[in-house]
């Protein structure tokens, strides 16, 4: 029995109210929300909610407190507490309160490795990519079979490598990241790769496959195929093939053509 269908009518109407649909709220998006929160089998009413929550959260802020208040009405459930904590923002000084909660969730269930996961990635994406390398080796020496180990793994090494590398032109990198930024990029491919072998059908980690191979050529344009393959809409896929395309990238103007 999905989740969604233990919920009463009138929690799904008070989970509507508190993600901010007002009666300003036309009755045709209105109703549109309630049937996705109750019709929907295969997500929960916080997942469906989560839809909504930015129709009028003006700040992070205000955002994470109809979070929290979803989250109130369904106390019991570790998974929404832990959708609340990885849907937390990060940005400026919430970054704090999100890595709080995740580590509340890593502690409240040490062998569940999706929180341990979230706030790799969390780190990797705000610029503690170190830190993230040191999570995901604890992510590996747990779960080695689980694909998203791998693939955290290599995000948290290809983050790191440009935290490292810097953002200037090349001819402007020091030697010494000039020297490193390829082994550790060369380290997230194989991460990717591993990943990959374990779980191949999944779109988005095509997209970093292609990241982790960072030039244009034959192994660059199969990954992007892949990823379109499976993804006909993934907009980051096109995205990465016209820039990779460039002649910096090993493409030419022709190719782009």
């Amino acid at each position: 029995t999905s989740r969604a269908a233990l919920v009463s009518p009138a929690q799904l109407h008070k989970l509507v109210r508190l993600m901010g649909l007002t009666r300003e709220t036309p009755n045709e998006q209105r109703n549109e929300a309630i049937n996705s929160l109750w019709m929907d089998g295969n997500h929960s009413p916080l997942s469906a909610a989560l839809q909504l929550s930015t129709l009028e959260a003006a700040t992070p802020q205000e955002y994470l407190a109809k979070l929290d208040a979803v989250a109130a009405e369904l106390p019991q459930d570790y998974g929404i507490r832990l959708l609340v904590a990885r849907q937390t923002p990060a940005a400026g000084d919430m970054l704090e309160e999100k890595k709080k909660r995740l580590i509340q969730a890593i502690l409240e269930r040490p062998h569940d490795p999706i929180s341990l996961m979230i706030l790799s990635d969390t780190l990797a994406d705000n610029g503690y990519a170190l830190g993230a390398v040191v999570l995901t080796g604890r992510a590996l020496a747990g779960w080695p079979e689980n694909y998203r180990s791998w693939w955290s793994e290599g995000y948290a090494l290809m983050n790191f490598a440009w935290e490292y590398r810097g953002r200037n032109s090349w001819e402007d990198v020091p030697e010494s990241a000039k020297r490193l930024f390829p082994v550790l990029k060369n380290a997230a491919g194989r991460a990717a790769d591993m990943a990959l072998s374990k779980q191949h059908d999944n779109s988005a980690l095509w997209v970093f496959k292609m990241m982790t191979i960072g030039h244009y050529s034959e192994e660059f344009m199969q990954a992007y195929s892949n990823a379109i393959r499976l993804n006909p809409m993934n907009r980051r896929a096109y995205e990465m093939a016209l820039n990779y395309s460039l002649p910096q990238w090993g493409g030419s103007r022709k190719i782009q053509d």
